[in-house]
This record gives C-alpha cells, sequence and structure tokens, in this order.
C-alpha cells in the first residue's frame, strides 16, 4: 500500500549505509560490489562513530529537496528557522521529506496531489 508513496526501491539499507551512499556518490549504483562496499565502509563507520554521532552526520548531509542539503539548510529554507527552534510538527515534516524530497516538496502545491 505505501508503495505508491516511498517506491519499492528503497528499503534495507540502515542509515549508516545511507550515510556511505551520501558521502561516496554511489546512491544510484546498485551493483553487488557497491552494495557490499557500502556494508563494509557502513561497519567501519559504526566502530569509529557512537549512533547520534552518525544520526548528526546523516541529518547535515542528507538531501531535502530545492537544493537544500542538511537540516539546518531546511529549516531555513523551509521555515525561516534554525533547527533548534522547529516545532515537533516541522521536525516531523523535514524528516518526512527525506523520502521522496521532490513530492514532498513544500513549494509545490500540495492540492494538486490529492
Amino acid at each position: 500500500m505505501l508503495d505508491g508513496v516511498f517506491g519499492q526501491d528503497r528499503g534495507g539499507s540502515t542509515i549508516s549505509q545511507q550515510l556511505v551512499k551520501i558521502s561516496e556518490g554511489s546512491y544510484f549504483d546498485r551493483s553487488f560490489k557497491s552494495k557490499l562496499d557500502e556494508t563494509i565502509y557502513a561497519v567501519k563507520l559504526n566502530s569509529e562513530y557512537s549512533k547520534d554521532e552518525i544520526l548528526e552526520m546523516y541529518f547535515n548531509n542528507v538531501n531535502f529537496g530545492n537544493l537544500n542539503y542538511g537540516i539546518e539548510a531546511a529549516a531555513n529554507s523551509y521555515f525561516g528557522k534554525t533547527t533548534s527552534n522547529l516545532s515537533l510538527t516541522e521536525c516531523s515534516y523535514l524528516i518526512g521529506v527525506i523520502n521522496k524530497p521532490s513530492v514532498f516538496n513544500p513549494y509545490a502545491d500540495l492540492g494538486a496531489r490529492s
């Protein structure tokens, strides 16, 4: 049921693996070797950094759409605020944008998507 919203090509990757994809620019290369390399780098990442540090790195580098890379840029662009001033609702919205920034674009006509 959610395939139409989130797509069938998603899933299975940990935050660490997604961070490696972002950092290495291999997001669209889905070969077995690429996936294996991502897994190895993710294991190394997990051994060197805490889960909180990995999550922070991920949020500071992920695409939030409209040329906003990182949650601080997205908070500023979409809400005119710093992340420390966001409401829980605004934080939740930004996290949702990560799944499909082009679909959940705050600047789009959301009524046209119903």
